[in-house]
């Protein structure tokens, strides 16, 4: 559930959010191809996300026409955010996002990480971090809050999937505590010694135990 938390946390530390269908076809920068990559390539991770993802390290992994960020825990992946470019032309660079949970989630963390909701944060995280860099600014905190209330308000069967999923999460982990329980009590002996020693000390009380005889009426 940590990581759950962790996952907004760690997204929101990365940038702020855009809404409209940046997630869908990406933003145009007017920076010739090479000059953009090399620009995302050597961007620094905040130190807030490293943090709150709850990863020990991240890798970056750079291809032709890619760039990934690993967030990872004992040799496996958390998440991945990845950034694609394409030339749009001589000048102009288009920037997609993505993100993708990992293996070393638990099945509840990825199922719940790996929902809509988490996803679109995550993504348009990542877009405003980009956006800073080639846009040679800083993340603005009052746009991150604007586009975050927009993006709900356009989008919002997916906040109510997320709460839904919290939900039945919460439900289902209530019954495994209340299962357990169960079977502990059900389940549960004393070890042969401690139980020799019990019936030995009940034996003992019986014995000294003072007798009382009842007068007759």
């Amino acid at each position: 559930m940590k990581i759950v938390y962790g996952i907004a946390g760690a997204s929101a530390a990365v940038g702020g959010l855009y809404a409209g269908g940046v997630l869908e076809s990406g933003q145009v920068y007017p920076k010739p191809f090479d000059q953009a990559y090399a620009e995302l390539s050597s961007m620094p991770i905040p130190e807030m996300a490293r943090q709150g993802a709850g990863s020990s390290d991240i890798v970056i992994r750079r291809y032709a026409d890619s760039i990934e960020w690993h967030f990872r825990q004992k040799d496996e992946d958390l998440y991945v955010f990845t950034a694609s470019l394409s030339r749009e032309d001589d000048q102009h660079t288009r920037v997609k996002v993505d993100f993708d949970v990992g293996d070393a989630l638990d099945p509840q963390s990825k199922k719940l990480l790996g929902s809509d909701y988490i996803r679109s944060i995550a993504g348009l995280a990542l877009n405003e971090q980009l956006s800073s860099e080639l846009e040679d600014r800083s993340f603005d905190q009052r746009r991150f809050a604007t586009q975050l209330a927009v993006r709900a308000k356009t989008h919002p069967r997916e906040l109510e999937a997320f709460g839904d999923g919290i939900r039945q999460m919460m439900l289902d982990n209530a019954e495994i505590i209340r299962a357990n329980s169960e079977g502990l009590r059900d389940d549960y002996r004393l070890p042969p010694h401690i139980e020799q020693q019990f019936e030995t000390r009940k034996s003992m009380d019986a014995a000294t135990r003072p007798m009382t005889t009842l007068p007759r009426s």
